[in-house]
């Protein structure tokens, strides 16, 4: 009897044989466009987006699992819109930091989000607005929402819970910003030390307990760590010492660990595997970026599952079609026989990209005719 996609995706997180290779592709941001430009080819019109994946012969990636409700004790947060922007102010006792997000009338054409151009962290002081936030910060249960979730999905794949991101790279892509992080880590050190211990307490403290105790068993934790931007110097410093402090526990209690590994990752390859993740989702390779297929697999044996394989940019018109043949020979070459792969797109099937590429791809993997 033939497995279900939510069989093999766990099967390849606990090492075991799959009866195939999986084959879940992220495609939200192309059908998202495609039904707001009104561009989806007739043949998938009045189609959601999960009955297109099971015409692709493909798993859904299940991303919106969600087991607590994040609130705020004594912030009051005020959002505005003042043209294109949305400012986003934090009112504490010990002062008010504020945030804000730049939208454009192309990506709201698209359907893509907006991006931060200034982040709450600028001054020492601020500093101390965000611990007092952080302290303040309190995680509800949401187990019967994930619950719902669980059952929408059923066996077309396993829902993936995102739980945040590590504290240090918290404090670098969502709270200082990648262009200033670095120099607030020089300037003011103290601060940045200070905050990153309240941030870990915090964590094991309030939000490690529910964790454990949900029904989620696919845990993201973790996104976009980086050779440019957590080389392994701030890895080894930083982040492996949270990972060996709590990834055990999470595996105790049946969890497994996957970070979104959306981004160059050439040069922490071992810092990565020595984490302790157990799948690296959205895994960006060549010619997106330096990293191969090759390259993980020499570094991580089957230590670490891969979740992706397939770049984006290989999928757009701007890619030759030739060019998109002979990069899918590589990939499929590369994976055969690898028990530890669900085959993917990284990050997403871009706005505009070929369709036709991915119906290929299922063709090859004798999924559509």
């Amino acid at each position: 009897m033939a497995m279900t996609d939510r069989q093999r995706v766990l099967a390849v997180l606990r090492g075991q044989t799959t009866d195939r290779m999986a084959w879940i592709p992220r495609l939200e941001l192309w059908y998202h466009a495609a039904v707001k430009l009104d561009t989806l080819p007739d043949r998938y019109r009045g189609m959601t987006l999960r009955q297109i994946e099971r015409a692709l012969g493909c798993g859904t990636p299940a991303r919106g699992g969600r087991i607590f409700n994040k609130r705020y004790e004594n912030v009051e947060v005020v959002d505005r819109r003042e043209g294109n922007l949305r400012i986003t102010e934090y009112r504490t006792p010990a002062g008010t930091v504020r945030e804000v997000m730049q939208f454009s009338d192309e990506l709201d054409r698209l359907g893509l989000p907006g991006h931060v151009i200034e982040y709450p962290l600028k001054t020492p002081g601020d500093y101390r607005v965000w611990t007092y936030i952080a302290e303040h910060t309190h995680w509800d249960p949401a187990f019967d929402a994930y619950e719902a979730y669980d059952r929408r999905i059923g066996e077309d794949g396993l829902p993936m819970t995102s739980i945040g991101d590590v504290p240090f790279h918290q404090f670098v892509r969502e709270l200082a910003g990648y262009d200033n992080a670095f120099f607030h880590l020089a300037d003011f050190p103290d601060e940045v030390h200070a905050l990153l211990a309240t941030l870990t307490d915090v964590f094991n403290e309030r939000l490690l307990p529910l964790v454990l105790a949900s029904p989620a068993v696919l845990l993201l934790h973790g996104g976009h760590l980086s050779t440019q931007y957590t080389p392994p110097p701030l890895f080894e410093a930083y982040i492996l010492p949270h990972c060996e402090r709590f990834f055990g526990a999470f595996h105790d209690a049946g969890k497994f660990l996957t970070m979104h590994a959306d981004n160059d990752t050439s040069a922490i390859l071992p810092q990565l595997r020595a984490g302790g993740w157990d799948l690296m989702e959205c895994f960006a390779t060549a010619p997106l970026v330096r990293t191969t297929l090759a390259d993980a697999f020499d570094a991580w044996g089957d230590d670490v599952a891969i979740w992706g394989g397939v770049p984006s940019s290989i999928l757009g018109p701007e890619c030759p079609q030739r060019d998109f043949e002979k990069h899918l020979d590589a990939i499929l070459q590369a994976v055969r026989g690898r028990r530890r792969v669900i085959l993917g797109i990284s990050d997403n099937l871009m706005p505009g990209a070929c369709i036709e590429r991915v119906e290929m791809i299922s063709r090859r993997l004798g999924l559509m005719e």
